[in-house]
C-alpha cells in the first residue's frame, strides 16, 4: 500500500490491522522461540509456559514462630498465676530432621521442644502429640536453663503451618503470555522452579537520520549540529518494553548511506525489527523509503491519519543475507521477514508512533494480551473551575482544543487527580511535536479519537501510561 495525501490518509484502525497482521506472521516464526532464563532474571519477561504447583505445599507442618512445641491440653490452663512447667528436650531448627520425643511426662512435668519459624515439629514417638507452639514470648526460663514455665493458654495448631495449606497440586502460577512480576516469582521459587521459560526478546536494531546530527565519533563540527534525542530516547524505550535493541549510530541523510547501512547491518545479524527514526516526510532530503525499496522493502503503508507522527512508514524486508550490490543472497526463513518502521523525526511525534504502532506489534509478537486504557476525564488546567465539571463527548462545555477532522490524536498528559475509581488528566497545553520541554512534565498519552473536532473539559477518553514501568500503577489505579 503506497502513502496518500495526509487528508486521505489511512486511518488508525486501518494501520493497526496491517501492523496486527505482519505481527501474526513475525510470532509464529523466529520471535516465538522461548529461552530458559534463571528465575531472578526473569522478571518482565512473558512466560512462555503454563506453570502449576506440581504439589501441594508446603510439604510438611512447621512452626510459625520462634517458642515451644508441646501438647496443648497440657498447657491448656496455664496462666502467670498457674504457670505449666515443660522440660526442654531438644532444638528444631528450620532444614533439620524433626526431632523424635517422648510426649509422655517424666514424673509431673511433661516434655517440649525448642522450634524456631518454619522448623519441622518433633515426631512424637507414643500417644501425646506435639501439636502447637507456645511462642517464646508467653514463656519463662526457670534457672538452669531446662525448665521452661507456659504463661499463657495453649490450644491445638497454635501458630503451627499445616502442611498443604498454601498451594495445592495444579494450582496456577502463571500462564502463557503473562509478565512475570516479583509475586510470580514468589510463587514460582516456593515450588522449586530454578528456570522459567520466557518468549525471546524481540530484537531491534535503531537508526537516527540526518546529517544535521551530531554522532559519538568526535569527526563532525559542533558548529551546525544538534544532538541526537531519538536515538537514546527510542532505544531505551524498545528497552522498558522487553526488547533487545541495538542503537547503531546515526546515517547521513542520502538513500545510499541509508540503504548500505541497513545491508550491513543484516550482514552481521539478524532482526524481527528495524526502526529509522527522520526522513520519512515528503522533503527533498527524506530518502528512508526511497533507500528501503530498493533492497527489497514492500511499503504496507506510508502515511497515517494520526497527530502527530502522520508521515510514518511501515514495510517489510524479505529476511536474507544481503551481497555488496544490495541483491538478497540467500534466504534465512522464506516464511519471514523483518519488519520496518521509519518513524518521523521530531521527538514526541516519534514517542506517539512508537507507543502507538510499534508497541502493540511488540505486545503481540510477545503473545501478551491487548492493552487495556485506562478511562480518565479531561482537564483543561487552565480554567478556573477546574475539577468541578464531568461529562462525555458532545456535552456542551467549554472547548480546549480544536481537532483535525477524520484524524486519530494523540496528546500528552499528567495525571492530577484521583477520587475513589476517577481519574483525571489535565492536558499539556503546548504540544508542538519538536519540542521537549513541555513533555518533561508528562506521564501518560491521552487518545482522541478519529470523529471528535473538538476537545472540552470534562470529556471521557481513553489514556495510557508513557512508559512500561508504570503499567503497575496504572493497573492498580484501575482495579
Amino acid at each position: 500500500m503506497i502513502g496518500k495525501s495526509e487528508g486521505a490518509s489511512l486511518s488508525y484502525s486501518e494501520a493497526l490491522k496491517i501492523i496486527e497482521a505482519e505481527a501474526s506472521k513475525l510470532s509464529s516464526s523466529s520471535t516465538n522461540i522461548e529461552e530458559l532464563v534463571p528465575l531472578p532474571l526473569s522478571l518482565n519477561r512473558i512466560s512462555s509456559r503454563n506453570y502449576v504447583s506440581p504439589e501441594s505445599t508446603p510439604k510438611f507442618d512447621t512452626s510459625a514462630m520462634d517458642g515451644y512445641a508441646l501438647n496443648s491440653e497440657v498447657a491448656a490452663t496455664a496462666s502467670p498465676e498457674e504457670p505449666v512447667r515443660f522440660c526442654v528436650m531438644g532444638t528444631s531448627a528450620a532444614g533439620d530432621s524433626p526431632v523424635e520425643v517422648r510426649g509422655e511426662p517424666d514424673g509431673d512435668i511433661y516434655p517440649c521442644v525448642e522450634i524456631m519459624t518454619g522448623a519441622r515439629f518433633p515426631t512424637c514417638v507414643d500417644r501425646r502429640e506435639f501439636d502447637c507452639c507456645v511462642k517464646v514470648e508467653d514463656t519463662r526460663m526457670e534457672p538452669g536453663g531446662k525448665i521452661i514455665q507456659v504463661l499463657k493458654p495453649a490450644r491445638k495448631g497454635m501458630n503451627r503451618r499445616f502442611a498443604g495449606t498454601d498451594f495445592q497440586q495444579g494450582d496456577n502460577i502463571i500462564d502463557a503470555g503473562d509478565c512475570v512480576k516479583i509475586n510470580h516469582l514468589m510463587a514460582l521459587a516456593s515450588i522449586g522452579v530454578e528456570k522459567i521459560a520466557v518468549r525471546r526478546k524481540p530484537r531491534i536494531a535503531v537508526f537516527s537520520t540526518g546529517k544535521e546530527l551530531l554522532q559519538n565519533d568526535g569527526a563532525q563540527s559542533d558548529a551546525q549540529r544538534i544532538m541526537d534525542i531519538n536515538g537514546p530516547c527510542i532505544t531505551a524505550s524498545l528497552t522498558d518494553w522487553g526488547c533487545d535493541v541495538e542503537f547503531l549510530g546515526v546515517i547521513d541523510d542520502n538513500a545510499s548511506a541509508v540503504s548500505g547501512r541497513i545491508m550491513q547491518q543484516l550482514q552481521l545479524r539478524e532482526y524481527d525489527i528495524l526502526m529509522t527514526t527522520g526522513g520519512v516526510s515528503a522533503g527533498k532530503f527524506d530518502f528512508v523509503r526511497k533507500a528501503v525499496e530498493s533492497i527489497g522493502a514492500k511499503v504496507l503503508f506510508h502515511g497515517a491519519a494520526i497527530r502527530p507522527g502522520h508521515p510514518v512508514l511501515f514495510a517489510t524486508l524479505p529476511s536474507g543475507r544481503y551481497d555488496s550490490t544490495g541483491g538478497r543472497d540467500y534466504p534465512l526463513n522464506k516464511q519471514t521477514s523483518t519488519a520496518l518502521f521509519g518513524l518521523p523525526g521530531n521527538p514526541v511525534a516519534s514517542a506517539a508512533c512508537l507507543r502507538f504502532l510499534v508497541v502493540p506489534l511488540l505486545r503481540q509478537l510477545l503473545s501478551e494480551q491487548p492493552e487495556r486504557p485506562m478511562k480518565a476525564t479531561i482537564r483543561d488546567g487552565n480554567l478556573p473551575w477546574k475539577g468541578e465539571k464531568t461529562c462525555n463527548i458532545g456535552v456542551a462545555s467549554d472547548i480546549i482544543t480544536r481537532l483535525p477532522p477524520n484524524t486519530d490524536v494523540f496528546r500528552a498528559g499528567r495525571f492530577t487527580l484521583q477520587q475513589s475509581d476517577k481519574f483525571e488528566v489535565e492536558i499539556i497545553h503546548d504540544h508542538s511535536p519538536g519540542k521537549i520541554k513541555p513533555f518533561l512534565g508528562a506521564d501518560c498519552w491521552i487518545h482522541i479519537p478519529r470523529g471528535h473536532t473538538e476537545l472540552k473539559d470534562g470529556d471521557a477518553l481513553d489514556v495510557y501510561p508513557i512508559c512500561k514501568q508504570e503499567h503497575g500503577l496504572a493497573a492498580l489505579l484501575r482495579s
